[in-house]
C-alpha cells in the first residue's frame, strides 16, 4: 500500500498489520444490507361501542351471539339461517324475539330486521352500523 500525504510518501507491505486499520479509517466498513421491516397487518378501524351494548352482548347466549355474527356478515334467508344455526323456524323466531327484547331493555339498536311476509322470501339482516359493533364485540376479549 502506498500513502501520499502533504508530499510525504509512505509505502507499507501488503501483510503489514497497519493496512486494515488504515483502510478502515479511509474507506470505512461496508454497511450490511438493511433489515427488511416486518409486514404489519393494518389495524382494524376503531368502532365506537354505544353504552349498554357490552352489557347486552354479555346477556346473549352462544346461539344468539352466533346469529348476530352471521347477520353481521351478510343478510340471510330464513331457511339459510335455520340451517346455519340448526334451529327450527319456531325456535329461530323465539331467538329473534329474545334478542329484540334484550336490545329494547338495554336501549341499543341491535334489532334483527325481517323483510318479507312469507318464509320462502323472508330475509333477516342487521343495520350496517350495528354489524360493525357486533364484529368489534366478537373480536374483543
Amino acid at each position: 500500500m502506498k500513502l501520499l500525504h502533504n508530499g510525504l510518501t509512505i509505502e507499507l507491505a501488503a501483510d503489514d498489520a497497519r493496512v486494515p486499520i488504515i483502510e478502515a479509517l479511509l474507506f470505512g466498513r461496508t454497511l450490511p444490507p438493511p433489515i427488511p421491516l416486518p409486514e404489519e397487518k393494518p389495524a382494524p378501524p376503531l368502532v365506537e361501542i354505544p353504552d349498554g351494548m357490552r352489557r347486552f352482548w354479555k346477556r346473549l347466549d352462544a346461539v344468539q351471539r352466533r346469529e348476530l355474527l352471521l347477520l353481521a356478515e351478510r343478510p340471510y334467508a330464513a331457511d339459510e339461517m335455520e340451517e346455519a344455526l340448526g334451529l327450527s323456524q319456531r325456535k329461530l323466531m323465539g331467538k329473534h324475539s329474545s334478542i329484540n327484547r334484550l336490545a329494547h331493555n338495554h336501549r341499543v339498536a341491535a334489532w334483527i330486521q325481517a323483510r318479507g311476509r312469507h318464509r320462502g322470501n323472508r330475509r333477516y339482516a342487521l343495520d350496517p352500523n350495528v354489524a360493525k359493533v357486533v364484529k368489534a364485540l366478537a373480536a374483543s376479549p
